[in-house]
């Protein structure tokens, strides 16, 4: 059985691969090999399993397959929150993926005994019609977890996607068992033997496959399921990281170092596996930055919207008429065609920007959302009726002071009118508030009511409510681009498509923003007001689903846009980032900034006085137990962005340029050094999220 696996396991990842990277290149033939060991391996496993199991009753052999199939689902609806989920607006895909998680038992049942059958008699008789119904069971089960693979959720919730490859394969297994004539099983052992012998050929061959593409194999589904399944089993202090086959553990006996490890100063070893010692930059601490004595020389306005990508706006050269109101305003502004998000997440990308700093160089509070979207730090718990869904982090205890706080002291008038749709992140329980004398949220709405054009009404009376006698700061933060999509009466429809909807919602929000920004024209006649739009991160869209959380272009690619007396009415071609807001902001009410910040007051980049040729972006994600399954980081320029997925080691160069193709994986055929060196960099003193409770 060990030589049946190797060689199924073999061919179906050999396959897999062929799609998946270039044509005549050595990463098909390297995967391969790692298959055909880790077939063998699992062949001799299984064959000694089901030796055993021929002894014992068949009521008992039925019991260990259940036993199987129901801890993969307990585990697969424990990764997936699902019973968390059945009471959010999530309820209906919770029920499907607890309902597909049960089926797991009588199919881990049915499998395990179709195993046996077929381990034990083949297919080779030509009268065996049982035999071939379950040969054909077998292939439709495998084209539908392949299919679902590839098609449902893509890049979202990984345990769906490991246990639908891991059902592939394992059909795919069984079938070909199916097939193989009536084995002999001492032969088979010895040949399974040998299979596992194969896999040093896929160690010796590591070297030979370059970076692009083992970054194209651990994105394969089938064979990024064996390659991370074979740097899982040679992880070998347990670290998170293997130091074989591309994992970039430079000590895989040591569990301090490798390359997700916080970088010790002086302590005379490369804990993460990257550059020398450096220093860390400090912030000013308040009392160290003076207060200004005279009254800031302009109000500003700053609006986000959440979700909002660049490239689906009009003046950001998108055919359809999608923010012909912004479009208008921004004839007056200065636009800069490559602005960038901070951060993939909106608490992670709202709070950078407030801060002026990367998120990696703040210090995160463990928070954790329950089941109907209530947001807890402990020790609260959950109520009884509620679960954990999902865990995530606020910069609630760090040591840096947000821009309202530094507008306030200042003396400038500061409010805030903030919708964050279901969720809890910008609510003033959680940091963002901090700075600011009134903070109202849509949350007194009914949910039907938490839209754009309540959250410009709200602003309208904020602007109402203003004092005469000093300048004022406003922020304004739209959700509506936000999924899940929403139909507005009365606003143009652009088609069903799920980006065609998106567009959609940006068209309703572009109606509401254009009040605003006409009703800040009016007060523009009397004392002068700045405006800043910008959005806190885009999206990325496949057929079936859309999804932010990540760093490639989509979702990196914001509008950034400022209008203020005396800057020019024109377009920007160099990067600039989310985190120069708040630098921008200070500048413009000339405020003094704390020292140490990442962002830059925009002006002096737009009057020459700067030179900055590259922005960082990053993004990470915890489970539900607060593990950390995702952690990406990006160095963007002009032309291309260079991103690493920290936990599989997997690198990908992107163009950023809008309505070029963006998934194409450019990393070998285009050579950018310098966007490696910024991300060593930085990664190199910055290196370990700081997360604590």
């Amino acid at each position: 059985m060990g030589f049946v696996y190797a060689v199924a396991l073999g061919v179906l990842v050999l396959v897999d691969a062929l799609a998946s990277t270039p044509c005549c290149s050595l990463a098909p033939v390297w995967v391969a090999s790692l298959a055909l060991g880790l077939g063998a391996a699992l062949g001799i496993v299984t064959q000694a399993f089901l030796l055993a199991a021929a002894r014992l009753p068949r009521l008992v052999v039925a019991a260990v397959w259940s036993l199987c199939g129901a801890g993969a689902a307990a585990w697969l609806i424990d990764e997936l929150g699902s019973l968390a989920k059945l009471d959010g607006p999530h309820s209906t895909l919770a029920m499907a993926s607890l309902a597909a998680s049960v089926l797991l038992v009588p199919f881990a049942l049915t499998l395990g005994l179709s195993l046996q059958r077929a381990a034990g008699r083949g297919l080779t008789a030509a009268g065996d019609y049982g035999g071939w119904a379950l040969l054909g069971a077998l292939a439709v089960s495998f084209g539908a977890a392949l299919w679902a693979d590839r098609n449902l959720l893509i890049a979202i919730y990984p345990a769906l996607h490991v246990a639908l490859g891991v059902m592939a394969v394992v059909t795919w297994l069984v079938a070909a068992t199916a097939l193989a004539s009536r084995l002999q099983q001492r032969r088979v052992s010895q040949r399974g033997f040998l299979g596992v012998a194969l896999v040093g050929l896929g160690f010796w061959l590591t070297p030979l496959v370059s970076p692009r593409q083992l970054t194209q194999l651990v994105d394969a589904p089938l064979p990024g399921l064996v390659l991370n399944s074979v740097r899982t089993a040679t992880d070998f202090d347990l670290d998170g990281h293997s130091g074989l086959l591309g994992g970039g553990d430079c000590e895989p006996f040591d569990a301090q170092v490798h390359p997700a490890a916080h970088e010790v100063p002086d302590n005379g070893r490369d804990d993460n596996c990257s550059l020398g010692d450096a220093t860390v930059a400090r912030v000013s601490l308040p009392d160290e930055v003076e207060i200004p004595s005279a009254p800031a020389p302009t109000s500003v306005v700053l609006i986000t919207v959440d979700t909002l990508r660049a490239d689906r706006m009009g003046v950001y050269g998108h055919s359809r008429n999608t923010t012909p109101m912004i479009d208008a305003w921004a004839k007056q502004a200065l636009v800069f065609d490559k602005a960038f998000t901070s951060g993939g997440w909106t608490s992670i990308a709202v709070s950078s920007m407030f801060h002026g700093l990367y998120p990696r160089r703040m210090s995160w509070t463990r928070l954790v959302e329950t089941s109907r979207f209530r947001l807890l730090r402990a020790p609260e718990k959950p109520k009884n009726n509620e679960r954990v869904r999902a865990t995530f982090a606020m910069p609630l205890d760090d040591e840096h002071k947000p821009l309202a706080w530094w507008l306030k002291r200042r003396n400038m008038y500061t409010t805030a009118v903030v919708n964050d749709g279901h969720s809890q992140f910008l609510s003033p329980k959680f940091g963002c508030a901090e700075g600011f004398q009134r903070y109202r949220t849509l949350d007194n709405l009914s949910p039907s009511k938490r839209d754009d054009k309540n959250t410009t009404q709200y602003a309208l009376e904020e602007l109402a409510w203003v004092p005469a006698d000093r300048p004022f700061f406003l922020w304004v933060h739209y959700f509506g681009p936000h999924d899940p999509t929403t139909a507005h009466a009365g606003v143009e429809s652009f088609g069903r498509a799920l980006i065609d909807r998106y567009d959609h919602e940006i068209r309703a929000a572009d109606i509401a923003i254009g009040e605003l920004l006409d009703a800040i024209k009016a007060l523009q006649q009397k004392a002068p007001i700045a405006v800043v739009l910008a959005a806190d991160h885009g999206e990325w869209f496949k057929t079936k689903g859309r999804q932010h959380g990540r760093v490639t272009p989509d979702v990196t690619h914001i509008p950034l846009i400022v209008q203020a007396e005396g800057w020019p009415r024109a377009r920007h071609p160099d990067v600039v980032s989310l985190v120069d807001v708040m630098p921008t902001i200070l500048e413009l009410t000339e405020t003094p900034a704390p020292s140490g910040l990442d962002g830059f007051g925009l002006r002096r980049l737009v009057d020459g006085t700067l030179q900055r040729s590259i922005v960082l972006a990053e993004t990470w994600s915890h489970n539900r137990k607060g593990n950390l399954h995702s952690d990406l980081v990006a160095a963007i320029d002009r032309e291309f962005s260079l991103q690493v997925d920290r936990r599989r080691n997997a690198w990908s160069l992107f163009r950023v340029t809008p309505g070029t193709v963006r998934d194409e994986n450019l990393l070998g055929s285009v050579e950018r050094p310098e966007l490696r060196h910024a991300l060593d960099t930085f990664l190199e003193v910055n290196s370990q999220l700081k997360l604590s409770d």
